[in-house]
């Protein structure tokens, strides 16, 4: 029955218990088949050769189960493992050791084990500051996903240097690669946002690649329906590696950030005339 379920799921054909499929395994079974093969032996066994399973030594059988589940331990990839990432060795020491006691209780260790691993790490998300010389802005970069275990991280980086420099007017906090975001993190920013507007501090997004994440925080009503960019360089050079044929026009209405291009030529001057009508036609934020 278990096989059949498992069919519809990509799940491995198994051949009764753990020993026993390994044992199919080490024999070169590849279809169900073999379980077919080896219920008619099995029956015939126990038929006219029940007598002679009596002498068998109990450290014979188990010797078999040992052989045949030792080739499943890759020792070369345990090597491999210390040498790449040491902790993802614990959820399998856990499970190797506590499966002595009951393989119940291995599988949950390493389970247990290897979510707290995966929590403490999105618990710590890492991240770039840059800061202007001026002292008066503080640019965050994310390096990887925010997730609602990190939010208290990023809340006491971002106090911490607003503590150590009181200058800072405007803290930009790159969403470059923020790939997905839930209610909980924008509700955290939408609070931040507010508590720094108490202390004269601007709070900016920028730097958006996914139009999903945007949408977000649009609704949200976290950014304007206009883009934001960090400064006029980082504008004008988003503006000019997206020319194309197509005549630019920043659009508001229904997707955001749906943007054309206007033509444009390849010199300079026709660069600077590219730009210009972007700036009189287009309502963008440039800080």
């Amino acid at each position: 029955m278990m096989n059949i379920v498992a069919s519809f799921f990509g799940g491995w054909t198994v051949g009764g218990s753990f020993t026993r499929s390994a044992v199919n395994s080490m024999s070169g079974a590849q279809t169900p088949l073999a379980g077919v093969i080896s219920g008619i032996i099995a029956l015939i066994a126990l038929e006219f050769m029940t007598p002679a399973f009596y002498y068998i030594p109990s450290a014979a059988l188990g010797a078999m189960m040992l052989m045949a589940v030792l080739t499943m331990i890759e020792m070369s990839l345990i090597k491999k493992i210390w040498k790449i990432y040491k902790w993802d060795l614990l959820p399998f020491l856990a499970a190797f050791g506590t499966s002595f006691y009951k393989l119940e209780y291995g599988v949950l260790a390493g389970t247990g084990i290897s979510i707290l691993i995966m929590l403490s790490r999105e618990a710590r998300p890492k991240y770039y500051l840059e800061k202007d010389d001026s002292k008066k802005s503080l640019t965050i970069l994310l390096m990887e996903n925010l997730t609602y275990p990190g939010v208290d991280a990023l809340n006491k980086t971002i106090y911490s240097e607003i503590n150590k420099n009181f200058e800072i007017k405007t803290l930009y906090l790159d969403m470059s690669t923020m790939v997905r975001i839930d209610f909980t993190i924008l509700k955290n920013f939408e609070f931040m946002k507010d508590e720094l507007f108490k202390m004269g501090i601007s709070l900016q997004f920028i730097n958006f690649t996914r139009d999903s994440v945007k949408y977000k925080f649009y609704n949200a009503g976290l950014i304007p329906d206009n883009p934001i960019f960090k400064d006029q360089t980082n504008f004008l050079s988003m503006l000019l590696e997206s020319k194309t044929d197509d005549a630019k026009n920043y659009q508001s209405e229904g997707e955001i950030s749906k943007i054309k291009y206007l033509k444009t030529g390849v010199n300079e001057e026709d660069d600077v005339e590219f730009v210009g009508n972007i700036l009189e036609n287009n309502n963008f934020v440039v800080n």
